[in-house]
């Protein structure tokens, strides 16, 4: 995708991801004055003004790193069918990973590099990392694999230095683990909680709707405190991701396919 080069296609495609909300150019203004303060949240992983340092790192000669303006995070709406096609047509290489299987949700491009990662969640949500300029797994920071692909990697991330995509992929990463271990506990949250009811408890078990067997109060109590703390790791992994998608929800990354 030669973003450098400033195409009328591709800067067309990107003013319109941009304008939509898809498109995250992170290391610059836009993306950090929309970060709250350090005193709004101290635990925020970017804050306002973070971008004065960036600054600072493009003007200092002894500094290697130059972050501004390099990285790209694009979101893939299933339903927008017309961006795929843009992009394919962009990027010809994307129209074998589009059509292969599970759609990515999301591009990461490197603007310096030309890296693209085609990262995604799969069946059972299973996180999936393909380089658009080959279609191969990428094992990044080892979550996919057992490949060394850490030469790939120090060049995609040379110039990242808040580790954006490290915080990105990883959230991710941890979502799809957190939805499908949610999504496989037995019923639904509520369907156990009305469990313990009195209609639904006979010989001192406990009957989730659906579900022939019955279940010590004990069981039920453990499959919702399994559910609360599985829920409690999707909404933190939804919490990074909105940093930098805030339209993003659970259920356009969650693939429902077990």
């Amino acid at each position: 995708m030669k973003i450098i080069n400033g195409t009328p296609q591709a800067m067309s495609l990107l003013a319109k991801l941009k304008e939509s909300g898809d498109l995250v150019d992170v290391y610059s203004n836009d993306f950090f004055d929309r970060q709250p303060t350090y005193d709004e949240d101290p635990l925020a992983p970017f804050t306002k003004g973070a971008m004065d340092s960036i600054n600072e790192y493009e003007s200092d000669p002894d500094e290697q790193a130059k972050p501004k303006n390099h990285l790209i995070f694009i979101f893939i709406d299933e339903y927008k069918k017309d961006i795929h096609e843009e992009l394919k047509k962009i990027h010809p290489p994307l129209k074998e990973i589009f059509e292969q299987g599970h759609l990515p949700d999301f591009l990461l491009l490197n603007l310096y590099t030309k890296q693209i990662l085609c990262v995604g969640l799969g069946r059972k949500n299973r996180m999936f990392i393909l380089a658009a300029e080959t279609g191969e797994s990428v094992n990044a920071f080892d979550l996919i694999g057992i490949t060394d692909d850490s030469e790939y990697m120090d060049r995609f991330l040379e110039n990242d230095a808040y580790e954006s995509v490290s915080d990105f992929i990883h959230a991710l990463y941890d979502l799809g683990v957190a939805m499908y271990a949610y999504d496989n506990l037995p019923g639904n949250e509520e369907s156990v909680e009305w469990a313990l009811d009195e209609e639904n408890t006979r010989d001192g078990l406990h009957y989730i709707e659906g579900d022939d067997e019955g279940y010590t109060t004990d069981q039920i109590n453990e499959f919702l405190e399994k559910y609360q703390e599985n829920q409690a790791d999707v909404d933190e992994a939804m919490k990074m991701i909105k940093v930098f998608f805030p339209q993003c929800e659970r259920g356009d990354l969650n693939t429902g396919d077990y």
